[in-house]
C-alpha cells in the first residue's frame, strides 16, 4: 500500500482554534439595504474577470455582500500593497502577494465553487434565526509573499480585528503558512507546494482542492452559520468530489494510504449497500457517530454520499438542515466565541434525523452508482 504525507497543516488549525475560540469576533451587520462602496474602495485598483479595473469601475456587478468585504478591506489592501482579486460571481474577495495567473484561477475556482452552491440558500424564515450572511475572504501568499512585510501587516491587521490572538500572528510570522479564522469566514492559502516531492510520491499539495475545499465550507458556514465538524467537512468533499473528482483535504496529519484520494463513490456505495442490509443500520446514526470528522472514515464518506444526494436532488431541504443547525449553534453561542460548534445535541440530532432518516440507504447506493 502506498502512503503519501499530508502536509502538516493540521498543528496550525489547532493553534489558531486556541487563538479565534477566545476571541471576540462581532459579526458581521445585517444588510439593511443596498452596500455602497466607501471611497477608498471606490479608488481601490482590484481584478475582475482577469483584468485590472477600479472599485468604480465594477461597482454596479459586486455582489452586495462583496460590497460590504470591499469596504472592510479596502484600507487594508491599500496600506499593505495586497492584490485584490474579485471573483465574478461568488461571495468571497481574495487579497495577496502571488503571480497574477495564480490569484485568476483562485477566483475561477471559488466561482465554481459558488456556482455549485448558489442554490442552497436560506429560506426567509431559517434566515431570520441564523447569523447575518458575509462574504468570504481568501489571502493567498506564494514564497516572496510570506516574506514581503505584507505578511506581518497582514497578521498584525487580523490580531487588531481580535480574529487572531498576538501569540500566533508572531508565531506564523516565525513560521509563515496556511491558517483558517473560521469566525471571521477568513482563510489563508500558501500557493506552493511546502513540504511534498513529487518524486518521491509524498506530494499531497493540491492547491485546486485547497481552495475549492475551504471556498465550500467557508461559503455554507458564511450563509448558514457553524456546523457539526462531520456536516462542513462533509461539503467541502462535496465540492472536491464534484469538482476535482478526488479528495486530498484531511483533518490529519502523517501519512494516508494514496488510494484514500480516489474512488469514494465506488468505495461508499459498496460499503454502504453491505452495511445497510442490517436492520439496525441508521444514515443518521452512522454520520453523527463518525469519531474523526475529516477522514476517510466510513461515517464521514456517508455524510458525503447523503449531502451530494441532497444537494443534487432535494437542495430546500438540505438548505433548511443546515439552516436549524446554524440557528442552534446560535442560540447556544449568540457572540461566536467559540470554533467548536454547540448547538443542542439531542436538538441537533433531531433536526439530522428529520431530513436523513426519509433517505431510503438504497436510493443513495442507486446515486453513487451513477456517480464516476
Amino acid at each position: 500500500m502506498m502512503k503519501r504525507r499530508v502536509l502538516a497543516q493540521v498543528a496550525a488549525a489547532l493553534l489558531v482554534l486556541a487563538a479565534t475560540a477566545t476571541a471576540q469576533t462581532v459579526p458581521p451587520v445585517k444588510l439593511a439595504e443596498p452596500v455602497k462602496l466607501a471611497d477608498e474602495a471606490l479608488k481601490l485598483g482590484v481584478r475582475f474577470e482577469g483584468k485590472m479595473t477600479t472599485g468604480a469601475k465594477v461597482d454596479t456587478q459586486l455582489r452586495p455582500l462583496v460590497r460590504q468585504a470591499l469596504n472592510e478591506w479596502a484600507a487594508v489592501a491599500a496600506r499593505l500593497d495586497l492584490d485584490v482579486t474579485v471573483p465574478k460571481s461568488a461571495d468571497a474577495l481574495i487579497l495577496g502577494r502571488a503571480p497574477e495567473a495564480t490569484l485568476t484561477e483562485a477566483a475561477s475556482w471559488i466561482d465554481k465553487t459558488g456556482a455549485l452552491l448558489e442554490g442552497l440558500k436560506p429560506s426567509a424564515v431559517g434566515a431570520a434565526d441564523a447569523r447575518p450572511p458575509h462574504a468570504i475572504v481568501v489571502a493567498l501568499f506564494d514564497e516572496q509573499g510570506f516574506k514581503s512585510e505584507a505578511w506581518p501587516g497582514l497578521l498584525d491587521t487580523l490580531v487588531s480585528r481580535r480574529d487572531l490572538l498576538p501569540a500566533f500572528a508572531e508565531q506564523m510570522k516565525r513560521e509563515p503558512g496556511s491558517f483558517t479564522a473560521r469566525n471571521a469566514s477568513f482563510f489563508v492559502q500558501h500557493t506552493f507546494d511546502m513540504a511534498g516531492n513529487a518524486e518521491n510520491g509524498d506530494d499531497e499539495y493540491r492547491f485546486e482542492n485547497e481552495i475549492v475545499h475551504k471556498t465550500a465550507q467557508y461559503l455554507v458556514e458564511a450563509r448558514f452559520g457553524r456546523q457539526p465538524d462531520v456536516v462542513r467537512w462533509g461539503m467541502g468533499y462535496v465540492a472536491e468530489q464534484r469538482l476535482r473528482g478526488a479528495i486530498y483535504q484531511f483533518n490529519a496529519s502523517g501519512f494516508v494510504a494514496s488510494e484514500d484520494h480516489f474512488g469514494w463513490p465506488a468505495k461508499t456505495r459498496d460499503l454502504l449497500a453491505s452495511k445497510a442490509k442490517s436492520d439496525a443500520f441508521s444514515l443518521c446514526d452512522t454520520i453523527l457517530r463518525t469519531s474523526a470528522a475529516g477522514t476517510p472514515e466510513f461515517g464521514q464518506q456517508v455524510a458525503w454520499a447523503t449531502l451530494e444526494y441532497e444537494l443534487s436532488k432535494e437542495p430546500q431541504k438540505l438548505a433548511g438542515l443546515l439552516g436549524q443547525l446554524g440557528a442552534l449553534d446560535k442560540e447556544a453561542d449568540p457572540r461566536a466565541t467559540s470554533l467548536e460548534y454547540r448547538g443542542d445535541e439531542q436538538r441537533a440530532r433531531a433536526a439530522c434525523e428529520g431530513t436523513w432518516d426519509p433517505l431510503k440507504p438504497t436510493a443513495l447506493v442507486a446515486y453513487l452508482k451513477k456517480m464516476k
